[in-house]
């Protein structure tokens, strides 16, 4: 079952009652996102191509806000999300994003409601696909610039963020490629060094000390 909240910045998140943890901060899940995979993450390169893998569609918060910069910028993105368990439409049009994000409903339905594993043109720029699929299970020879890892905290979903992932993940990044995520606990940050990533704390959102960039 889950839940709509409303954060402090006003955006909505999902408070998903089977995990007992909601998908964003409740310090403002527009703000976090914005700080962690916009700020931090795209903003780390310039306006060439980038191959951008989210582990965690979610709400597609992060992919709408790509999007949304993208079409300000005319940056060319490709991008590929993996979501094992993804939300019905039904919850997702109870979000008021469309309502903050200069994106319309066609667009965020487009995304959420396109076939798995099928290439969708969302705008000239920006090539979007998604697998139903674990970051275990995905087999694509695609090379990326950019990882959202945006999964459930390590408390709640420990198996996503094994160090196994993180060298599957190295190896699918291009040289001098980046991963951002939100949590930036001790053991994350020692698994990805001993995967290979030289990584950056950084300041977080508010409600969160620090954050991580792992670089490649």
């Amino acid at each position: 079952m889950t839940k709509i909240i409303v954060t402090r910045d006003k955006s909505n998140t999902i408070f998903n009652e089977q995990m007992k943890e909601h998908y964003h901060s409740l310090h403002g899940a527009l703000t976090e996102s914005l700080h962690v995979f916009i700020k931090t993450g795209l903003h780390f390169f310039g306006k060439e191509k980038i191959n951008l893998l989210e582990i965690g569609l979610g709400t597609g918060l992060n992919a709408l806000l790509t999007l949304q910069d993208s079409i300000e910028k005319n940056t060319e993105i490709n991008y590929v999300a993996i979501e094992p368990y993804p939300l019905s439409y039904d919850v997702i049009k109870k979000l008021n994003y469309s309502s903050l994000i200069k994106i319309n409903e066609k667009k965020i339905k487009k995304i959420h409601l396109c076939d798995f594993e099928k290439s969708s043109m969302i705008t000239s720029n920006f090539k979007f696909i998604k697998y139903k699929k674990t970051l275990k299970d995905l087999q694509i020879k695609q090379k990326f610039n950019l990882i959202y890892f945006d999964a459930f905290s390590p408390t709640v979903q420990p198996n996503i963020w094994h160090k196994s992932n993180f060298k599957k993940l190295h190896n699918m990044m291009e040289k001098k490629s980046i991963l951002v995520t939100y949590c930036s606990k001790g053991k994350v940050r020692r698994d990805l060094e001993l995967s290979g990533f030289f990584v950056e704390k950084l300041k977080g959102p508010p409600g969160k000390r620090e954050i991580i960039r792992a670089k490649k």
